[in-house]
């Protein structure tokens, strides 16, 4: 037999979990558009980009870091790709 004391701290610890996960999805999805924002519309975007990346990382656990970083060098290939059709057509 379960009791009613028993019962209520597992509830709060599924509860407290569970709005953890929802906003480090928010949390996410909020810094990546900040981050693809700053990267796509200004000139020295690989600054600002650098600046939200370390933004980032203080408010991220390593699971979420990982990620990151592999965006992070996915958007530079991109960037570099892209100078280099500009230094090209030039």
């Amino acid at each position: 037999m379960i009791f009613r004391d028993e019962y209520i701290p597992f509830t709060k610890i599924i509860f407290y979990y569970r709005r953890l996960y929802i906003y480090n999805i928010l949390k996410i999805l909020i810094f990546y558009y900040f981050q693809i924002y700053f990267v796509s519309f200004t000139r020295n975007s690989l600054f600002i980009f650098f600046l939200a990346r370390v933004f980032f990382s203080l408010y991220s656990t390593p699971c979420e870091r990982h990620v990151d970083i592999s965006f992070l060098i996915r958007k530079i290939h991109n960037l570099d790709l892209q100078n280099s059709i500009r230094i090209f057509e030039d």
